[in-house]
């Protein structure tokens, strides 16, 4: 089985009511933004390395990231995997 990407995502919401679509993406990119947050607080710079064995596509954990933070996420492809970073909620517009 694949990975769920963002044009997934963005399927499965388009067949869904209204709310029911809000409420998967909020679930969905809640998980994924898990994947990467930091460990003793959610709102600091982001810099991790996806699990080789990922249920969520890059696409769409930098997606996540940006739901959650308001930062955009930097995905790249190292020799240890998928790396992704951002500044992070504290340090971009919405944060205080």
């Amino acid at each position: 089985m694949s990975a769920l990407s963002l044009a997934g995502l963005d399927r499965a919401c388009r067949a869904l009511p209204g709310s029911e679509a809000v409420s998967l993406e909020h679930a969905i990119l809640g998980a994924a933004f898990a994947l990467v947050a930091p460990a003793d607080d959610w709102r600091g710079p982001i810099d991790a390395v996806l699990p080789e064995a990922c249920d969520f596509a890059p696409d769409l954990v930098a997606r996540a990231v940006a739901y959650v933070t308001a930062t955009d996420a930097r995905v790249t492809v190292t020799a240890s995997g998928v790396r992704v970073q951002a500044l992070g909620y504290r340090a971009g517009p919405a944060g205080p």
